[in-house]
């Protein structure tokens, strides 16, 4: 299985910087406000399909966020990003 613990901080560094709200992720992604949560404060771990889940809500919301600012969502990802691989903050 994916490292938890990587996708954790990827996930708050992500969301942090985007101004999303645990609330609109968790809806976002079909998810409960307290998995979200929980899984932040690494109280429990998220199974493959909601690590999968969160990955393609954080990348629409992003995509709306860029959309909102005026930028073309293509023009400001790369067509190789993998959330799987990029989840993680930059060092």
């Amino acid at each position: 299985m994916e490292d938890q613990s990587a996708f954790r901080a990827g996930l708050k560094f992500y969301r942090k910087n985007l101004g999303i709200s645990q609330s609109k992720l968790a809806s976002a992604a079909g998810l409960s406000l307290a998995t979200i949560g929980n899984f932040e404060a690494d109280i429990s771990n998220l199974s493959a399909n909601s690590m999968e889940r969160v990955r393609r809500a954080l990348l629409e919301l992003l995509k709306d966020r860029a959309t909102a600012l005026g930028f073309s969502p293509a023009a400001l990802l790369p067509a190789n990003l993998s959330l799987n691989r990029d989840m993680r903050p930059a060092a």
